[in-house]
């Protein structure tokens, strides 16, 4: 009488376990409705919910236009392959969900299909959410290659978003998704026909790039820590807000007609602002480069009215940038210029004075504007009360070799201070001299 409770329960657990081990995998294969039967191996089309153990692989192109929760675990394999989340289609995630690395995978959520993140998401080539289309993350989200949200889709993000691709903005829209975003070596694209507006503070941090193509407008406060580039189609207004330029980054501009920021500009000690490429950019009010702060010319640079430098100019040497700084107004100099950033050429056009400021020359060749610096002034240039300071880099000269590191129109006063670093047997002199 005893023992038949303890053989009842060994009957009961013998029976439970195999249920417990067992798992089911579905595989789709072709191009299809989800709800296609034929699309599907011999286990059919997977139940809803899918369990915990249960696994669904994709091997084909498949639409989904009804509910499904997953609780297991789905995969997107194998090149060409997709699954696409359409009107009336809606997925929660619990589990895991995976665009593996095959070429031209991807998952895209079209007009009035929902993809809701509770578990792991996890891509390697393509998630697109285009028009109608909405995903929500309150979980762990991660990006490993592109994520493009279209004009009309809806992406809400309260969770974790790691982020080591390209997140392209091809829609006009208010801040950028909120949450948690761990950037690792990724680009933000704002697409050209696009304004993305930003009203909360907002960091671009280290691990990211933001190319505006188009527009972008901040009316809070938006600091970069890594590089904010205007394209050659954007523009940039600060009017109503703050930009903090942290040490190390960069704020380029590649655009015609730019204009510094305005509204407030923390241009801190380290920072550049760039006018790259074949941009422009003009100074129609003051500007003042803060001790510490560069401007880099690698376009065209023009004042109009009072530009004081009391940080870095410099310029940089490549075969397609022709810097040039058109001197319409009134220039203050306390601080250095630089005309490579490895030696380089800067052209002045217009006449330029020095002030206390510094010359700092990098020699490391023979060659004026390529391997040494050249600063080429159009107009008259006055030394008086500046320096020189040479840098030899790992280049040793040899006797007799000249420099030439300006050229001018015309030319008042001289150096006040030189220093060129010493090499063992040989002596310099500085030579001014109409030729």
């Amino acid at each position: 009488m005893q023992r038949t409770p303890l053989f009842n329960l060994l009957i009961v657990v013998l029976f439970f376990i195999p249920n417990l081990l067992s798992a089911t995998t579905y595989t789709f294969t072709g191009s299809g409705d989800w709800s296609n039967s034929a699309r599907w191996d011999g286990n059919g089309i997977p139940p809803n919910p899918l369990a915990a153990a249960d696994i669904i692989l994709i091997h084909g192109v498949a639409t989904l236009g009804t509910s499904i929760t997953i609780n297991g675990k789905l995969t997107i394999s194998l090149n060409n392959s997709s699954l696409s989340i359409e009107s009336g289609g809606n997925m929660q995630n619990n589990g895991t969900v995976e665009e593996l690395n095959y070429y031209n995978s991807s998952m895209i959520i079209n007009n009035g299909g929902i993809f809701s993140n509770s578990g792991i998401y996890t891509n390697y080539q393509l998630l697109q959410i285009n028009n109608g289309g909405t995903m929500t993350n309150s979980a762990t989200m991660n990006a490993n290659n592109n994520v493009e949200l279209n004009e009309g889709s809806s992406f809400t993000n309260t969770g974790t978003f790691a982020f080591s691709g390209t997140l392209y903005l091809n829609k006009t829209q208010s801040n950028l998704p909120g949450g948690n975003f761990v950037f690792y070596n990724s680009w933000i694209i704002v697409a050209a026909s696009c304004t993305l507006t930003i009203s909360t503070p907002t960091i671009i941090p280290e691990g990211a790039t933001m190319l505006a193509y188009g527009r972008v407008i901040n009316n809070s406060t938006l600091t970069i820590m890594k590089e904010l580039s205007i394209e050659s189609t954007g523009s940039f207004s600060n009017l109503n807000g703050t930009l903090n330029l942290v040490s190390g980054s960069f704020l380029k501009y590649s655009n015609t007609g730019a204009t510094p920021p305005d509204g407030t500009f923390n241009w801190n000690a380290g920072s550049t602002m760039s006018v790259y490429n074949f941009g422009t950019m003009v100074l129609n009010q003051p500007l003042t480069i803060g001790s510490g702060s560069i401007l880099q010319i690698l376009g065209t640079l023009t004042n109009n009215s009072t530009l004081t430098n009391n940080g870095i100019i410099k310029s940089f040497h490549c075969c397609y940038f022709t810097p040039v700084f058109v001197q319409s107004g009134t220039f203050t100099n306390t601080g250095s210029i630089a005309p490579g950033a490895s030696p380089g050429k800067l052209t002045v056009n217009g006449d330029l004075t020095m002030g206390t400021g510094t010359y700092n020359s990098e020699i490391n060749g023979t060659g004026q504007g390529t391997t040494y610096d050249w600063l080429n002034v159009t107009g008259n240039m006055n030394l008086t009360g500046s320096k020189l300071v040479v840098n030899w880099g790992g280049f040793t000269p040899s006797i007799g070799n000249n420099f030439s590191i300006i050229t001018c129109g015309t030319l008042t006063g001289e150096f006040s201070t030189v220093t060129i670093p010493p090499v063992s047997g040989m002596m310099f002199s500085v030579v001014y001299s109409s030729n």
